[in-house]
């Protein structure tokens, strides 16, 4: 059987009842399966979508604090501060980049050659899986899935287990 598939991930895979198991799969276009995977695994969020989240899971956690059971409590609370930790990850953060891109500007106008410039506006955290921080401006922060957690102030929270919370209690 022939069919072409542009997306593979697991749901469209569900969705169009394709089996992977005992099937030969061929990648016509291979030299994008890195960027592919990467975009299936990536997610861009913003502060005010963080910022939303939060308030709209506190405003919940108001309402609906007296009915919630122990356990639920804690997972609603885990997951305010995540929320509350990313808030201020990204405030921090968008104060650095307001000073780095006065500092460029001021550079700039001194005609600091453009290698040197970006050398100072960049920072990398480590190697490996990684998330950027500045969406394209001056300032680029790159972190190590485990340095962003550590950094967050969140790296003693079982995620996985918080998202399998999250994940059963959209039922």
């Amino acid at each position: 059987m022939f069919k072409v598939v542009t997306d593979v991930s697991s749901p469209s895979r569900e969705s169009l009842g394709i089996e992977l198991k005992g099937n030969v799969v061929v990648l016509d276009e291979a030299h994008n399966i890195i960027e592919t995977i990467n975009a299936v695994h990536s997610a861009r969020v913003s502060s005010e979508q963080v910022s939303g989240a939060q308030a709209a899971l506190g405003a919940y956690l108001d309402r609906y604090r007296q009915r919630l059971k122990g356990k639920n409590l804690v997972y609603v609370n885990q997951l305010l501060h995540v929320l509350k930790q990313l808030t201020r990850f990204f405030n921090q953060h968008e104060r650095k980049l307001t000073t780095v891109s006065a500092a460029a500007a001021a550079a700039a106008s001194t005609a600091t050659p453009v290698g040197l410039a970006s050398k100072a506006c960049s920072s990398n955290r480590g190697s490996g899986g990684s998330v950027g921080i500045g969406g394209g401006k001056a300032y680029k922060e790159i972190y190590t899935i485990n340095g962003l957690l550590f950094e967050l102030g969140i790296d003693n929270l079982n995620l996985l287990k918080l998202e399998r919370y999250r994940e059963g209690s959209r039922n």
